[in-house]
């Protein structure tokens, strides 16, 4: 998992034309992504989503949402739908964030 993170950053650190929108957006589907791989791995809790039940599905998943969202935003942005395009960005952010924040919430009740 930390090779993971440190390949991310690395192909993320020279983009430095992402906005603070696109850095929320996969930080945190990343987040989402580590601490459900910590659950799995530290503790008895199961994948609900059985397509999702492989590593390399949850990894692949990840990435295709990321990128296509972020494909999705940039072309609206630069259509001049600025509203539309926080709307198809921030949707999933929050998403993730939630989602990260319930696997944590979930570690916590199981480890305690």
């Amino acid at each position: 998992m930390k090779n993971l993170l440190l390949l991310v950053l690395l192909i993320a650190a020279p983009s430095s034309a992402w906005d603070r929108y696109e850095t929320l957006l996969v930080t945190s589907s990343i987040a989402d992504l580590v601490f459900t791989e910590n659950n799995l791995r530290n503790s008895h809790i199961v994948e609900s989503n059985p397509f999702m039940s492989n590593r390399a599905v949850r990894y692949g998943t990840i990435a295709a949402h990321i990128i296509l969202t972020d494909i999705l935003y940039r072309k609206l942005k630069r259509d001049g739908q600025d509203g539309l395009a926080k709307l198809v960005i921030l949707t999933p952010t929050v998403t993730h964030s939630f989602a990260a924040g319930w696997n944590v919430a979930l570690a916590y009740r199981v480890n305690w």
